[in-house]
């Protein structure tokens, strides 16, 4: 026997067929085995790893998807793709599916994703990476303090939001609001005493998509205050007389 390099085959492959040597000659015809069907191919190719892509993107969740992968020689393997989080370091896979979700992630906040692939032989390949931001979650639970007969402050809650987080408290009694903020606080001054008013708050991640609003909190300002009038009753006035 004798140990060949064989190169690969992008088509076609390999068979076995053996003769029985007398002095190096052959002294039989040759037995072809596998009924000279292709018993094995030779790929040390790395695959055509494809194009990765965004799928549904949440607060929490994002959708990944592969495409274009291919392998000529002994093409893909079953379970072909291992999805990777570069920056979790976690991974789904391998898997068949072209797609996968990754879920549990922290809501505005970058993630980068990479696909590796495979074929039959083992041979892999990975995609580019690509990079995605989730989206705000909505806010928490709002509450509204009397700060005076004229004034109420809204807080909020983050609800796992990230420092540097947007947030538009508005006032829809009034329909004033406080623009894109980035505290948990605001305050509503200049407002009429004994009165109920509505407020409500959403977030914005930084990939810009805004969240539905909170529920609606509503509170009233404590009572006007009591005003007091000068008294005008009577008195005694006292005259000095000069000396003698």
């Amino acid at each position: 026997s004798a140990a060949q390099t064989l190169p690969d085959t992008a088509t076609g492959g390999y068979y076995w067929r053996v003769t029985a040597l007398a002095s190096g000659t052959p002294t039989s015809s040759y037995a072809v085995a596998n009924s000279g069907s292709i018993a094995f191919m030779v790929d040390s190719s790395a695959p055509t790893p494809g194009t990765t892509s965004i799928g549904t993107v949440t607060a929490t969740t994002t959708t990944i998807g592969v495409s274009g992968s291919s392998d000529p020689v002994s093409g893909l393997a079953t379970a072909s793709y291992t999805f990777v989080n570069v920056t979790a370091g976690t991974s789904v896979g391998p898997t068949s599916s072209p797609t996968t979700t990754f879920v549990g992630l922290t809501p505005n906040t970058p993630y980068t994703f990479q696909v590796t692939v495979f074929d039959t032989a083992g041979n892999s390949s990975t995609t580019l990476q690509i990079t995605t931001t989730t989206n705000a979650n909505t806010p928490g639970t709002l509450s509204l303090n009397q700060d005076s007969p004229t004034q109420l402050t809204a807080l909020w809650s983050s609800n796992s939001n990230p420092v540097g987080t947007e947030y538009w408290v508005e006032n829809i009694t009034t329909t004033a609001s406080s623009g894109w903020i980035t505290a948990l606080t605001y305050s509503f001054p200049g407002l009429t005493c004994a009165s109920s008013y509505d407020v409500h708050v959403k977030a914005r991640g930084s990939n810009g998509v805004e969240t539905a609003y909170g529920a609606t909190t509503t509170q009233s300002t404590p009572a006007c205050l009591a005003t007091s009038t000068p008294s005008t009753g009577g008195g005694i006035v006292l005259f000095a007389s000069p000396e003698p």
